[in-house]
């Protein structure tokens, strides 16, 4: 789940920073503006790419949504979500335990 919650923040990076680079080039157009939110959203899309590859269980659609600038990550994330994918690497797994239920009290009165 860490791993869903991380490409989420990446996702969240990416969409920003374009629309910050968007905004920016459709207004003003400030070089600094331009040289600092530029390399941001180029990290922020390269990590969302390489968290949905590493995510076990990634689809192919998912993996392919990945690659779209921008909204990628947000369209990988629901592609993982739906499929119940954690996010986590591949491997058995116990998956969490479930703890028992407790006794009534009132029950054994």
């Amino acid at each position: 789940m860490a791993n869903l919650t991380v490409l989420r923040i990446a996702a969240a990076v990416e969409a920003g920073s374009l629309v910050v680079l968007l905004a920016n080039r459709l207004t003003v157009h400030l070089p600094a503006l331009t040289s600092a939110a530029g390399p941001v959203h180029g990290s922020a899309y390269l990590m969302v790419i390489a968290l949905v590859l590493l995510a076990g269980g990634a689809s192919r659609s998912a993996r392919i949504a990945a690659l779209v600038p921008g909204i990628g990550g947000y369209l990988a994330l629901r592609r993982l979500r739906d499929a119940g994918t954690d996010g986590g690497p591949t491997g058995p797994s116990d998956g969490p335990a479930t703890p028992s239920p407790r006794p009534d009290p009132q029950r054994h009165r």
